[in-house]
């Protein structure tokens, strides 16, 4: 919100900077953000998976993008309507974008659901571990026997059920996206 509607000095700057951190690999940033979690005492927490997705900087240009396409008339009658900014964020901004936030919602979701690498390092109790950590685990644990198969095609099953149901709860907003998109030109 900050970086489409309000003006301070350096927005431009911080924008790309945070924007910059799209060109690094995620595994470059692995151990920092292992550090990091570590130190927030977040390991072996479901927040560890959580709150490095929904920090990404794709979400914070996205977000960007769709709000600079908001009319701005709309902020400006709730000024003078005496909206503050909080009003302002919470009453326009937040509703009008449930579209983008769907988008976002689902992108985090199944990325943080396919993920291997991240939850195998800060993860160690089993109950904890993401499916293809799981599926991995219990293929070394049976290994010896051949490639099994069957158990590899119902994981990839159970793996897959997940990313199709949060799409299916968030077609609506998406779709709804989309044509926003198509009206506004």
């Amino acid at each position: 919100y900050s970086f489409a509607r309000k003006s301070f000095p350096g927005r431009r700057l911080v924008f790309t900077l945070v924007i910059s951190t799209m060109l690094l690999p995620g595994w470059s940033t692995i151990i920092a953000s292992y550090a990091l979690t570590f130190k927030m005492h977040l390991h072996d927490t479901m927040w560890v998976l959580i709150l490095p997705a929904m920090a990404s900087p794709f979400a914070v240009f996205l977000m960007r993008q769709f709000m600079l396409t908001l009319p701005t008339e709309l902020f400006q009658a709730a000024i003078v309507d005496g909206a503050g900014e909080v009003k302002l964020f919470t009453s326009i901004a937040v509703p009008l974008c449930k579209p983008v936030l769907a988008v976002l919602a689902l992108f985090t979701i199944v990325g943080t659901w396919n993920d291997f690498l991240w939850p195998l390092l800060v993860l160690n109790k089993q109950q904890l571990y993401t499916l293809p950590v799981g599926v991995s685990m219990i293929m070394y644990q049976i290994q010896g026997h051949g490639p099994l198969y069957g158990i590899s095609m119902a994981a990839s099953i159970l793996m897959s059920i997940v990313p199709i149901i949060a799409f299916l709860l968030m077609q609506k907003q998406m779709v709804q996206g989309i044509t926003i998109g198509a009206l506004k030109g």
